[in-house]
Order: C-alpha cells, then sequence, then structure tokens
C-alpha cells in the first residue's frame, strides 16, 4: 500500500488527538501507517515537520474558496465562509490538543506559520488567496457592510491577532468553551 503525504498527515494527528503528540513518536506512526522510516523521512524531516507540513494542507482549502468566491453571498458573507473554514480546521480536524502544540512548535521555529501577518503576506495563505481575502474586505467595504474605513490588510492583520490571542489560550490553557463563538465574535467586532 503507498502512503501518501496525507496520509501520514491525517494518522499522525489522530494520533496525537489520541494519545497526546507528546507521547506518539516517528516509530509509532510510520507502524500505524505501514510504511518505512526512510518513507517517513522522504516527506517529512521530523514529526515538528508535521505540524508545519499539515497547516500547509488545512490553510489551502483552494475548492472551498472557489465554491464561495462563485456564490451568491454578499461579500462580507463570504469573507465570514472563508474565515470559518480555517477556524473548522484547527478547531475540528486539528483539535485543541494539538492547536497547542502546533502553537508551540510554531513559536520553537520563530512563529513563521501562525503569524497575523502571514496572512496578508501569502505566508500563511498563498498570495493569490491573500489577495482574494483582501479585495472582498474592499468590496465590502465599498458597499457599506464593513463601516471600517481602515486599510484591509490592517484590518486582516488585526482580525488575525485577536484570532491567534484566543487560539493561544484556547489551545494551551485546556479552557472548556466555545472557541468558535469568540471567533465568530471577533468576525463581528473588527469587520462591523
Amino acid at each position: 500500500m503507498k502512503t501518501t503525504k496525507e496520509t501520514i498527515l491525517k494518522t499522525a494527528l489522530k494520533m496525537f488527538n489520541e494519545k497526546g503528540a507528546d507521547n506518539v513518536s516517528v516509530d509509532m506512526i510510520c507502524k500505524e501507517c505501514g510504511i518505512t522510516k526512510g518513507s517517513f523521512y522522504h516527506h517529512f524531516s521530523s514529526k515538528d515537520d508535521i505540524f508545519l507540513g499539515y497547516w500547509d494542507y488545512v490553510s489551502q482549502p483552494v475548492k472551498s474558496i472557489l465554491e464561495i468566491a462563485d456564490s451568491k453571498l454578499s461579500a462580507k458573507e463570504k469573507l465570514r465562509e472563508i474565515m470559518n473554514l480555517g477556524i473548522s480546521a484547527a478547531v475540528n480536524e486539528m483539535g485543541q490538543a494539538n492547536m497547542g502544540s502546533f502553537w508551540k512548535i510554531d513559536i520553537a521555529h520563530g512563529n513563521k506559520v501562525l503569524s497575523p501577518f502571514g496572512f496578508t503576506d501569502g505566508t500563511a495563505f498563498s498570495e493569490e488567496i491573500a489577495g482574494y481575502i483582501v479585495n472582498l474586505i474592499e468590496t465590502a467595504q465599498k458597499s457599506g457592510e464593513i463601516k471600517s474605513k481602515k486599510d484591509p490588510k490592517e484590518l486582516l492583520t488585526v482580525y488575525y491577532a485577536a484570532v491567534m490571542g484566543i487560539s493561544v489560550n484556547w489551545s494551551t490553557s485546556g479552557a472548556d468553551y466555545d472557541v468558535t463563538d469568540y471567533l465568530n465574535t471577533v468576525f463581528d467586532v473588527v469587520f462591523d
């Protein structure tokens, strides 16, 4: 059975959720996937690299974004739906414990992935997706859906800074609250 990078990512994430990332070794991942260490290291340089690779995987939902782009929703509603894709990936697919591990790994690697600036400069998303999101904000401002006249990139950076703050608290504290509600409130405040 040929194992793809996506299979390794999903298998490892499931194992991390069940056992905790610190309790899962590369050997355990290889055994669960039925692959050799060589095959694992062909796709990933380390266990930490799984989190970084997984973010690349879930943060490029081009098909979903294209479906939203083609919908009849208003610009602000499209923006909300796109933001909810990322929230869903972090909350539902990655999970609280894995998101906390991801934060620790990203910080140890210089906070290059989960930086609020990465979502406007094309680091976290492709430049094409980042540009599309900024364009949605501009369109929503012009139509009056978003009242703020601040620069769209500044609004997006502020939004992601608040989202990141809530994400760190939720994922590293073991807090028991509906993080999605808080994140939707952030959207409403920033993009009022």
